[in-house]
């Protein structure tokens, strides 16, 4: 796969409801925790596979941000930012990158890998994004980007609206949603 094979869709929200959306993100969901203690548990797995990662889908969401200077000095907000996949490549681009996630053993091997390779433009916080005081923290309409990676904080209408509370200009989520062809899958098992 090339950074070309990456599929990406840009919707806004003039096309489709905010609930729509939340619908959207939700599929799958319940089959996902978002607890601290179950993220700190599979952190270490998370930053082994993400250094066999061709970055392949990350590049792409990266590429896709910078062609449309979606972060030319901006302050980006990366929810739930696991071992730093994404703000490896997220903080070269941007102005200021805060890390939060829920996991504190997730922040640590984010800590390491963007030290790794001289990141300094960078925060981290350990909160569970839903459980964030945006005001306390100084975030609401604080960061011109929000961006969120497959998180299970942002599948909800709440999360998104904290998200859109959180920002000043854009929202980003990336999110593999699996569609369905029962038709095709009959077709195939006749």
């Amino acid at each position: 796969m090339t950074t070309e094979d990456v599929v990406t869709t840009s919707v806004a929200f003039d096309e489709m409801s905010v609930d729509d959306y939340a619908a959207l993100l939700a599929v799958g969901s319940d089959r996902e925790a978002d607890g601290q203690e179950f993220w700190d548990a599979r952190a270490s797995d998370y930053n082994d596979a993400q250094d066999r990662d061709d970055g392949v889908l990350a590049d792409g969401v990266v590429t896709h941000l910078v062609s449309r200077g979606i972060l030319d000095d901006a302050h980006v907000l990366d929810i739930g930012a696991g071992a730093g996949r994404y703000a490896l490549r997220l903080a070269p681009h941007a102005t200021h990158l805060h890390l939060v996630d829920i996991s504190g053993r997730m922040l640590t091997h984010a800590r390491a890998n963007t030290a790794a390779v001289g990141l300094a433009n960078l925060e981290f916080t350990c909160v569970g994004w839903n459980d964030a005081d945006l005001d306390a923290l100084g975030w609401r309409g604080a960061f011109d980007v929000v961006f969120a990676s497959m998180v299970p904080a942002v599948r909800s209408r709440a999360g998104i609206d904290r998200m859109i509370a959180a920002s000043r200009s854009w929202c980003v989520v990336n999110r593999t949603i699996q569609m369905r062809d029962t038709l095709a899958e009959r077709l195939r098992r006749d």
